[in-house]
């Protein structure tokens, strides 16, 4: 039996295709004590993303966005540098908080820039400071 392909296919959107790849990556934050008790205690939670890389250099840099899910919208986590971003609502001492980031990365424009990112992995510093109400 010949197999053939399906009389239609699918298109994709613009705002589709440019989109190569999609990680979400999740980070669980419990603030907690050393000493002492400061259970139910508000405090303020920033998030900052820097020096995000392929493959150890900046130069494709551009092809990737960081987001950070700052519900009900996306933040551009990428964007704000070192100043990063602060999430609502408050985070409440002992009580779990989950942080998600979405990374994507861009479809190249040229075989160049894609050589220079095929294979590569991406890194980039997170920042998370807290600030107490």
């Amino acid at each position: 039996m010949i197999r053939r392909p399906p009389r239609s296919t699918q298109s994709r959107s613009s705002a589709a295709s440019d989109v190569y790849k999609r990680q979400i990556v999740h980070y669980d934050v419990n603030w907690s004590a050393v000493s002492g008790s400061i259970a139910g205690a508000l405090g303020t939670l920033k998030v900052a993303v820097t020096n995000v890389r392929i493959g150890g250099a900046g130069t494709s840099n551009y092809l990737v966005n960081v987001t950070l899910n700052n519900s009900p919208t996306y933040t551009d986590l990428k964007g704000a540098g070192a100043t990063g971003v602060t999430l609502t609502p408050s985070v409440v001492a002992g009580t779990p908080y989950v942080v998600e980031l979405r990374v994507t990365l861009n479809q190249a424009a040229n075989t160049y820039d894609y050589g220079a990112m095929a294979g590569k992995e991406i890194t980039m510093n997170v920042t998370f400071s807290l600030t107490v109400a």
